[in-house]
C-alpha cells in the first residue's frame, strides 16, 4: 500500500505500508480499520484462508513427501497471495500448497532447485494415488 501526505521525517513525501491480519480476523476488520481512512494502491478488504492442521489431506501430503523426499514435511504460514484460498473461500474446496525449493518467490530472479520440482512431481503423483486410489486399465 502506498500512503502520501506528510509526516515529521518525510514532509509531502510518499510512503510505503505493508498491513497485514492475524488469522481468523475477517477482512472486514481490517478495512473497517484502515480502509476508509488511508487511501492508497493496496486493498484491505481481502479475506484470509487458515487450513485447519492434521487433515486427512495433509497427513496424506506428508506421506507421500516423506516418502520421496525421506524427510519431513515442513509446513508454513505465508501472508502473500495463494491460488490455493480462492478454491477454499470461493468454492468450499479446502486445498494444500505444496512446491519445490524456491528463492525470490514472485520476484523478478525468482528460481526453483530443478531436482527438488522433480522430486515434487512424484510426491504429487504419490499423494494422488494415495488419495483418489488407482484403477488399473488393461
Amino acid at each position: 500500500m502506498r500512503a502520501t501526505g506528510a509526516s515529521r521525517d518525510r514532509p509531502g513525501g510518499e510512503r510505503r505500508l505493508r498491513l497485514g491480519a492475524d488469522p481468523g480476523r475477517p477482512a472486514e476488520h481490517r478495512h473497517q480499520r484502515f480502509g476508509s481512512s488511508h487511501r492508497g494502491r493496496g486493498r484491505t478488504n481481502r479475506q484470509g484462508y487458515v487450513l485447519p492442521e492434521g487433515t486427512d489431506a495433509e497427513n496424506a501430503l506428508r506421506w507421500a513427501h516423506e516418502t520421496v523426499f525421506e524427510d519431513e514435511l515442513r509446513t508454513f504460514t505465508t501472508p502473500g497471495y495463494l491460488d490455493g484460498r480462492v478454491y477454499a473461500l470461493y468454492k468450499g474446496i479446502p486445498a494444500l500448497v505444496h512446491g519445490p525449493i524456491s528463492e525470490a518467490i514472485h520476484g523478478y530472479d525468482e528460481r526453483v532447485d530443478i531436482e527438488s520440482v522433480r522430486r515434487i512431481t512424484k510426491s504429487i503423483a504419490l499423494f494422488i494415488a494415495q488419495w483418489c486410489g488407482l484403477t488399473e486399465v488393461s
